[in-house]
């Protein structure tokens, strides 16, 4: 999911795809299925101010952000697509 940037960071992203480099570009986040479509809402924030407000509408924990069963079920869901 591809939130809002600063110019300062996409001048970063772009330095990186110029240099071919390899890394995580900014105000690019995973989202698990059970935050996915309140993020697609949130797109034109920035991360930190998206993260709070799901935080705060959805009332969730920070350590489901990134739970590693969310990404292993959505790496099986892709794989049998």
């Amino acid at each position: 999911m591809t939130f809002a940037i600063s110019a300062e960071d996409e001048a970063s992203n772009q330095r990186m795809r110029d240099r071919r480099m390899v890394g995580h570009p900014k105000g690019l986040h995973w989202m698990c299925e059970t935050h996915i479509d309140a993020a697609r809402e949130l797109t034109h924030l920035k991360w930190p101010e998206a993260k709070a407000k799901m935080k705060k509408d959805i009332k969730v924990s920070s350590y489901s952000w990134y739970h590693p069963l969310s990404v292993i079920k959505y790496v099986a869901k892709l794989a049998n697509q």
